[in-house]
């Protein structure tokens, strides 16, 4: 059985590493919300199905962001439209430059397509299946709305009659609608990848309309898997670099701080007893709160992991500012008493908490623990949360067994005498 001692260091260490996670992830989530990028990297996955890796062909994602389905998801905001004015000019004048000769060479787009919806920040950062199959049948039929005929001045009689004699033959036999749908999409170039997939679907379909769209929502979905993939690699790297910042900003060593826990009993009975109340109040609580690397990209929701946390008010964290929030975590990690932060150089009475390492061995000591610290708080608030939970369960459990034990060596001894 683990030593009791060892398991209520293991618990001051979860108690840290979890309040710390949560100011990483409420950092990681105001930058996402700040850059939107999970906007950004549907918008990516969309551009990549519709045109490829060729920049120039951005005219069918760009009437896909343009078509009114899509708009209605999302609000451009007075940042967006300063930024999306700024760089319209930029690209407008770069593909000026280019027409001189004096740019780089870049690919070319249509007259018109210099800077289009593609390219402009914001956009929806979630876009249901059925939405994107209902969008893109709807782009195909518009590209293919036949032109009003050209009033008949001056055509022989025989003509007239070839005409609508041949009128007569298509009406009686009109194509079907995938049939048009077909037809816009032999139209795209051969090397835009969206050409290949869609003529695929067409051909599975088999002449239903209904099917198709459910083609296309498969696809879509297909897709956000990999997306996916993109975004859990991006906010991993983000969530590392957001850690090793909050380490060093607080000076958070785990080597120092495991010591220093294992050495004095009482900081670690106090801080035991911090983590035992916050458990208790989150059970009681039951403050739903999701962890902020979470993210919904299609119909596949990735890197959510929802918690239950106990704030340290009754306002739940959503509703907080997040300076707010960070600032109240800070201050219950540092109403635990441990070595945590830099020592304030103004002060000179306040005691030493080996903060400063003052040999080499002392400063190999402090990186080991920081980046014992960083690649922590990378497992996310969701995981030291549990695990806090599973280790104040483990002392639960242990402390009766260990009463009952003195106990029962007790007895024998009462009757000895």
């Amino acid at each position: 059985m683990l030593n009791l001692q060892m398991i209520e260091v293991g618990i001051g260490l979860a108690l840290i590493y979890f309040l710390l996670s949560l100011i990483v992830s409420t950092i990681n989530e105001a930058i996402a919300r700040i850059w939107e990028m999970r906007a950004a990297t549907l918008k990516v996955a969309i551009k990549q199905m519709l045109g490829g890796e060729y920049e120039e062909q951005v005219e069918l994602a760009t009437k896909f962001y343009q078509h009114s389905l899509i708009k209605s998801l999302f609000r451009e905001g007075t940042f967006d439209k300063t930024f999306n004015k700024r760089k319209k000019k930029q690209m407008e004048d770069r593909a000026v430059a280019k027409k001189v000769g004096k740019g780089p060479a870049q690919p070319s787009r249509a007259p018109g397509m210099e800077f289009t919806a593609v390219d402009a920040r914001g956009g929806p950062s979630y876009i249901p299946p059925a939405t994107f199959a209902k969008t893109i049948t709807s782009i195909l039929r518009e590209q293919d709305t036949p032109k009003k005929p050209a009033p008949p001045e001056g055509k022989p009689l025989v003509d007239l009659f070839t005409d609508w004699l041949k009128h007569r033959l298509i009406a009686d036999s009109p194509p079907s609608e995938l049939g048009e749908i077909r037809t816009v999409v032999e139209k795209l170039p051969n090397e835009n990848p969206a050409r290949q997939a869609l003529l695929t679907l067409l051909d599975d379909a088999q002449g239903s309309l209904d099917r198709f769209e459910a083609n296309l929502e498969a696809w879509f979905n297909t897709t956000m898997e990999r997306v996916s993939g993109w975004y859990k690699r991006k906010l991993q790297l983000i969530t590392l670099i957001i850690a090793a910042v909050v380490t060093l900003a607080l000076n958070v060593d785990t080597i120092l701080i495991a010591n220093t826990l294992y050495r004095d009993p009482t900081l670690r009975e106090a801080v035991v007893i911090a983590a035992e109340q916050r458990v208790t109040a989150t059970k009681e609580s039951t403050v739903q709160a999701t962890e902020t690397l979470s993210t919904t990209l299609g119909s596949l929701t990735v890197l959510t992991t929802t918690t239950t946390i106990s704030p340290t008010s009754t306002i739940s964290p959503t509703q907080t500012a997040p300076l707010t929030q960070i600032d109240g975590y800070i201050t219950e990690l540092y109403a635990l008493q441990l070595p945590v932060g830099w020592p304030d150089p103004q002060n000179h009475d306040a005691p030493d908490l080996g903060l400063m390492p003052r040999t080499f061995m002392g400063w190999l000591s402090r990186i080991g623990g920081w980046l014992l610290t960083i690649f922590a708080l990378a497992l996310g608030a969701p995981f030291w949360f549990d695990m806090l939970n599973k280790l104040v369960n483990l002392r639960g459990a242990g402390k009766p067994e260990e009463n009952e034990t003195t106990e029962a060596t007790a007895q024998p001894r009462g009757r000895s005498r």
